[in-house]
């Protein structure tokens, strides 16, 4: 057994499969007293059990964690059981795959119901407990899709910009309480959630086919992968993160920070003039998530910060041939000038 949760209590949210019941396991091997909350009584009965089978400290409670009363049924009941929680990994989750405009009010609630309502419910039960003990680490799943977009997805996308922002502004409010929050943002990960969603847009005529998973993250992720990143965060070995965004996506993300450009760039493409045809533009469109993002992101990968500009001309007389320039857009005097005048602003 490991011991980097030695000593520690942990409510995981939807702790019973896939990412959280890796969590589940993970917790409890590294000497956590495990505390599952989840609607799926089954699953989660079945995966307590398998930890304590291992000779670990696993209970379960059935619960709709987007459901006031049963989140503070289950946390105080848990609390007794096995005393506060000095870690919470707020996991639960859903997903809504289809067009925007065929979406309804019904689907909008419910899902922020279960992505954001459940976070704000567990959180608000468990803090004082946790505030009492001394202090603690708390995890919020979050998603590559907080960041960027996928077509279908408006409403999911939506709930996971609120799970970024409602970490850190956890980690603000309570620092001074020895209270930790911060995010773990997932890609495409093999679990039935992550499936079902490469199915559902596959079958809206979002190309998330192997090949073009390969291209966007490597290959799709373990939930195994996750839970080791959440272990992090949870542990005493992050003790000085804290309201920060972990992505566990193999630089999916990072393909995207660009606006426009990432869908088109292989990484040995950036950073100099680029040629793609429009067919070739157009194919991978679908297929890839696009952001907008500050100018930095930008920095890391030319010399001095720049702006990519697009412009239509036609090398060897052909038409219809696209070319990526990167622009140098300020000097680095030009830079601090700047800095200078914002400050006595």
């Amino acid at each position: 057994m490991g011991t980097r949760l030695a000593g520690k209590i942990a409510i995981i949210s939807g702790g019973a499969t896939g990412m959280g019941g890796a969590a589940s396991e993970l917790f409890a091997a590294e000497g956590a007293k495990v505390a599952i909350i989840d609607r799926n009584g089954e699953a989660a009965a079945a995966t307590a059990a398998a930890i304590r089978a291992r000779g670990h400290i696993a209970e379960h409670w059935v619960a709709d964690v987007s459901d006031e009363a049963q989140v503070e049924a289950a946390v105080k009941a848990a609390t007794a059981r096995l005393g506060p929680a000095t870690v919470l990994f707020n996991h639960a989750g859903t997903i809504v795959i289809k067009p925007f405009l065929e979406t309804t009010v019904q689907e909008w609630d419910w899902l922020h119901a279960v992505n954001v309502r459940s976070m704000f419910l567990m959180t608000r039960a468990v803090l004082p407990g946790m505030i009492a003990a001394g202090g603690g680490s708390i995890v919020c799943t979050s998603s590559i899709s907080a960041v960027a977009a996928t077509p279908m997805e408006v409403l999911y996308d939506t709930t996971k910009g609120a799970c970024h922002m409602f970490a850190r502004a956890i980690a603000v409010e309570f620092r001074d309480r020895n209270i930790r929050c911060n995010a773990v943002c997932p890609g495409f990960i093999r679990t039935p959630h992550g499936l079902r969603e490469v199915a559902d847009l596959g079958k809206l005529g979002v190309d998330v086919s192997g090949a073009a998973l390969a291209a966007q993250q490597g290959r799709i992720g373990e939930p195994e992968e996750v839970a080791k990143a959440a272990l992090y965060l949870a542990s005493d070995e992050s003790s000085f993160v804290n309201g920060t965004h972990l992505f566990v996506d193999k630089w999916f993300y990072g393909d995207v920070s660009i606006p426009g450009l990432a869908p088109f760039l292989s990484p040995v493409d950036r950073g100099r003039g680029v040629e793609r045809s429009s067919t070739e533009w157009g194919s991978t469109l679908g297929a890839r998530k696009i952001h907008a993002h500050p100018l930095a992101t930008v920095a890391r990968w030319f010399p001095a910060p720049s702006l990519l500009r697009s412009a239509t001309s036609s090398p060897g007389g052909e038409e219809g041939r696209q070319v990526l320039l990167a622009l140098p857009l300020f000097s680095s005097k030009r830079l601090q000038q700047r800095r200078r005048r914002n400050r006595v602003a």
